[in-house]
């Protein structure tokens, strides 16, 4: 499934089994993702003030320069979770069951990771004034450059924690 340049207000994907999906280029107000089962999931230059995707399971998720005005990613089981240049200015990241998490130059307001059981969760050029991640089990936590006003770790079971070039 390919669509390119979607400039509708409204963009509602339920129930997508596709095989790849590749959405790039959309500049819908509201997207919502949910029940996607496609082992390729690549949404590119999203400028959409909500990005809602709830029940991924995908085998790669790749949100790339991704400017909404919420970010919410709640049961993700995809096996590679990777944002890079987010913009929001809240990324609400629940119950992430994902191998590895990327989240890289994220410069949102407030930044909630709860349940995350990554086996290995990458967190890099991270400036949200409220860093709050909680019951974290990864078996590798990596924060680096990180400038947040409040940092909260809570319940932190990962077997390396690396934290350079704290600000907090």
């Amino acid at each position: 499934m390919h669509l390119e340049e979607v400039g509708d207000q409204q963009l509602d994907l339920q129930d997508v089994g596709a095989r790849q999906l590749d959405i790039q280029d959309v500049g819908a107000p509201q997207m919502d993702l949910r029940d996607v089962t496609a082992p390729q999931s690549d949404l590119r230059d999203v400028t959409t003030p909500q990005h809602d995707l709830r029940d991924i399971t995908a085998s790669q998720l790749d949100l790339q320069d991704v400017t909404a005005r919420q970010l919410d990613l709640r049961d993700v089981g995809a096996s590679q979770l990777d944002l890079q240049d987010v913009g929001a200015s809240q990324i609400d990241l629940r119950d992430v069951g994902a191998s590895q998490l990327v989240l890289r130059d994220a410069t949102s307001s407030q930044m909630n990771l709860q349940d995350v059981g990554a086996s290995q969760m990458d967190v890099r050029d991270v400036t949200s004034p409220q860093t709050d991640l909680q019951d974290v089990t990864s078996r590798q936590l990596d924060l680096r450059d990180v400038g947040a006003t409040q940092l909260d770790l809570q319940d932190v079971g990962a077997s390396q924690t690396d934290l350079r070039d704290v600000t907090a």
